[in-house]
């Protein structure tokens, strides 16, 4: 259980990180309603907070995640008006894709790919985890989440150089499945694991 003050802190502490994470998944026009209904629930709920299964910050971002899921279920159910300028402003992603890109396009392009790779980089960029809080959130070790992410960001380049976005299905279509680059890439049993990946 978190006692009051362990909540305000625990609130102090991570509010700036769910609110962008939120952002990242799901635009400006949710990031401040979903981001209080995490912790309206996680105040709601803190007496089931077990420390012995992890901590509350675990606990805080698995209830993110899981609400941020259910609310993009919801929203693909229903149309909705493509993102406009809904990220994140200056130095979070765009040293590390490209220069000078304008939001819209990457949230376009972001919208192409894969779930998990979405999720890592909501994680990653939006959130401002490192590897080692994101990689028991996705069941990985960090190398892998490192890996990972690295060809999320790989992905996310061809499909920002890959041209107009509505012509980017066909850029899609080419690039090689996430199953397909890690199976390709999984080393043998005897191998060495890969080099830790600083994105």
């Amino acid at each position: 259980m978190i006692s009051a003050q362990g909540f305000q802190d625990l609130y102090q502490a991570q509010l700036g990180a769910v609110y962008n994470y939120v952002r990242y998944r799901l635009g400006d026009a949710e990031a401040e309603d979903l981001t209080a209904a995490v912790f309206t629930r996680a105040w709601d709920q803190r007496s089931r907070q077990d420390a012995a299964r992890g901590s509350p910050e675990a606990w805080l971002w698995s209830m993110a995640r899981s609400m941020v899921a259910d609310r993009r279920r919801w929203l693909r159910r229903r149309p909705v008006e493509p993102l406009a300028e809904d990220l994140p402003s200056g130095d979070d992603l765009s040293g590390l894709v490209l220069q000078g890109i304008e939001w819209e396009r990457l949230a376009q392009a972001l919208d192409l790919l894969p779930e998990p790779d979405q999720e890592l980089i909501a994680l990653r960029f939006g959130a401002g985890l490192p590897h080692r809080a994101i990689a028991p959130e996705l069941d990985l070790t960090e190398a892998a989440c490192a890996q990972r992410l690295h060809r999320a960001l790989r992905r996310l380049r061809a499909l920002l150089t890959a041209g107009p976005m509505s012509t980017t299905a066909a850029a899609v279509a080419a690039l090689p499945s996430a199953a397909a680059q890690s199976a390709a890439a999984t080393p043998p049993a005897a191998a060495t694991p890969p080099p830790r990946l600083q994105p």
